[in-house]
């Protein structure tokens, strides 16, 4: 019975230790998440700016080519 009791011990523990991994895991997963949400925002403001840039340097060169 004793060793029965010790298997049962070991996998309530190991249980209890996994899903405070797995929880670990889903914290670090939604804090990486959010620096790619920020990149990402950040690289459609910047491609938009560009965007802007390039439209202003072809009006501009049009009004020299006059």
């Amino acid at each position: 019975m004793r060793h029965i009791q010790k298997i049962v011990d070991d996998h309530e523990r190991l249980t209890k230790l996994l899903e405070s991994e797995k929880k670990k895991l889903e914290i670090k997963g939604n804090e990486l998440a959010k620096p790619q949400v920020h990149n990402g925002t950040e690289r459609m403001k910047l491609s938009e700016d560009l965007e802007q840039v390039k439209h202003l340097l072809s009006v501009s060169l049009f009004f020299v080519k006059i």
